[in-house]
């Protein structure tokens, strides 16, 4: 079942929304409250932020959204704004056509 922060079952969500759900997923991941996502945010930013962790937060986010990402796509991921296009991506693809 969906977590908090996702948009309901077969509508897409809005980038407002995303990073909302990212926020959240960052909080619960990191047991902070203190990082603020934001588009240009890198794991160099975030004390804590390696491997696991980064494995982790996907986790999370897929999760919360009941989606799986493609791994592929995962590799090319830079920082928070690359994330956040590949959650709407990801998201779209499995809400169904759009006004749904």
């Amino acid at each position: 079942m969906a977590m908090s922060g996702a948009p309901s079952k077969g509508r897409r969500m809005t980038l407002t929304e995303t990073y909302t759900l990212l926020q959240n997923a960052f909080n619960t991941v990191f047991e902070r409250t203190d990082i603020t996502v934001t588009p240009e945010l890198t794991a160099r930013d975030v004390i804590g932020w390696d491997s696991v962790q980064q494995l982790e937060l996907i986790m999370e986010i897929e999760d919360r959204l009941g989606i799986a990402f493609d791994g592929a796509k995962l590799e090319g991921l830079h920082n928070v704004g690359d994330l956040a296009q590949l959650v709407l991506m990801t998201h779209a693809e499995h809400s169904g056509p759009s006004g749904a």
